[in-house]
């Protein structure tokens, strides 16, 4: 399926007006009338590139004829070798100022790992036009308004050359909010009935393996949902905005989730991007992020070699910079902890040797001590603290505090591999790990052992 609207007669309930009309836009504000037309593109392969894709907008009607009283203006980033990217701006005209959207939170790795046990099946599902599957609020269509004519010389078009979006678009800020929640209903209708054993996402167990319960494995998930008659985890879904990961205890289980999930997706006029569609692999591509495996008898995670490469390049540069003069330029400083920030999902164990980069990012901002740590209250008053210095005013550079040597020591440590490693996360492998009590007094040292299974067996020795 290739552009089309939600068929809003197939949602349940409330949810049929909102795939028809677009979620309702939370207002707070005066909503603005900016009408400065869009300037025109100099550089004529850009200039064809944007014109291919509006065009392709306004076939779909994501881009309609109506009322405009505010113009979004729109910019380009590269995009590969011979492509851009269109980047449309909300703030610039102020509407993002006078709208208000909740924030929500996203699904890391650890909402997709209790999906799995060795030997799950996973794949992937796009969705394609994630955005513009989802219509726009009808009373802010209006104040998002495009001016098309720069781009396009036919005739026509410039009779028109102010339409309006009918559909949510990246850059206003309701529409990653409103876009993710109408797909989390969307994924609740995929789901279905849980009991209906022809349901590929069926389950009648809930299976929970808590640290301290007698029957604790540490091979299970804390929490899982199984079907008894095989004791396996039932197929199951994790959704990262528009990529959705398929799971299911066999190759043709997860065939059979995958199929399940496109075809709801196109009962209900979402787009399913079949040329993105994978076959089910015990090692899948990459999910929010992080590298999934469920082979060698062990559930475990990483990331690609090109993120790999890539932290080992900025950990490299850092240590280079810190024994050259310990000045930092700040915005490539900022770049690089934000990605280092990225891969502690895979591996939390970066997120304490990551604290000297943060104290040095943060080092400028006025309420700090000799060795970057924020002061406040009392004692900052008693050593004489400034107060805190907005973002706005940040330095070009900044000087590496105290503690960044060890800590780009700790982490170079723990990047020496040329290859990212596998963490464990759950193994069919166990070491069963008995604990006793000994006593050192007297002629004989001895120690009691307490084997499982409440038996009891004593063992001496003397030592010496």
């Amino acid at each position: 399926m290739d552009g089309v609207s939600p068929f809003f007669w197939r949602w349940p309930g409330q949810l049929r007006n909102w795939a028809r009309d677009g979620l309702p836009c939370f207002v707070s504000g005066a909503l603005p009338a900016y009408k400065v037309p869009q300037p025109r593109e100099k550089n004529p392969t850009v200039r064809e590139a944007v014109h291919r894709k509006l065009k392709k907008f306004l076939a779909r009607d994501y881009l309609a004829k109506g009322k405009v009283v505010s113009l979004v203006s729109c910019f380009t980033v590269p995009k590969g070798e011979d492509d851009v990217r269109v980047v449309f701006d909300g703030t610039k005209l102020g509407l993002n100022r006078a709208l208000w959207s909740p924030t929500f939170c996203l699904p890391t790795i650890d909402s997709l790992t209790p999906m799995l046990e060795p030997g799950t099946w996973q794949a992937d599902i796009d969705v394609s036009e994630m955005f513009y599957n989802f219509m726009l609020d009808p009373k802010i269509r209006p104040f998002c308004g495009m001016d098309v004519q720069p781009y396009f010389a036919d005739a026509k078009v410039s009779r028109i050359s102010w339409v309006q979006w009918s559909r949510c678009v990246m850059g206003l800020k309701p529409s990653p909010y409103g876009c993710v929640r109408m797909q989390a209903f969307a994924e609740e209708i995929i789901r279905g009935d849980h009991t209906n054993p022809t349901n590929p996402f069926n389950f009648d167990w809930v299976s929970l393996n808590l640290p301290g319960d007698p029957t604790y494995d540490p091979r299970l998930p804390l929490l899982s949902k199984r079907v008894s008659s095989t004791g396996r985890i039932t197929g199951d879904l994790g959704t990262y905005v528009d990529d959705l990961r398929p799971v299911g205890s066999t190759a043709q289980h997860c065939w059979l989730v995958g199929h399940w999930i496109s075809a709801v997706l196109c009962y209900l006029g979402i787009q399913d991007a079949l040329r993105k569609r994978t076959a089910p692999s015990l090692c899948a591509g990459a999910w929010a992020g992080t590298l999934v495996h469920a082979d060698k008898e062990e559930v475990a995670v990483s990331v690609t070699q090109e993120k790999w490469d890539r932290a080992r390049t900025y950990l490299y540069q850092m240590q280079e910079q810190l024994k050259q003069d310990n000045w930092f330029d700040f915005k490539t400083l900022e770049k690089q902890r934000g990605f280092l920030v990225y891969l502690t999902r895979t591996y939390p164990a970066l997120v304490p040797f990551l604290k000297g980069i943060h104290l040095t990012v943060d080092s400028w901002r006025g309420n700090r001590d000799s060795d970057g740590w924020r002061l406040s209250g009392e004692l900052a008053a008693h050593v004489g603290i400034s107060e805190p210095l907005p973002y706005d005013g940040h330095p070009e550079k900044v000087q590496g505090v105290p503690r960044l040597s060890s800590d780009l020591t700790s982490l170079l440590a723990l990047f020496q591999a040329l290859r990212p490693p596998r963490r464990i996360l759950r193994s069919s492998r166990v070491l069963t790990v008995f604990y006793g009590c000994g006593d050192a007094s007297g002629a004989g040292f001895g120690s009691t052992f307490t084997a499982p299974g409440g038996g009891h067996r004593n063992y001496f020795w003397r030592l010496g």
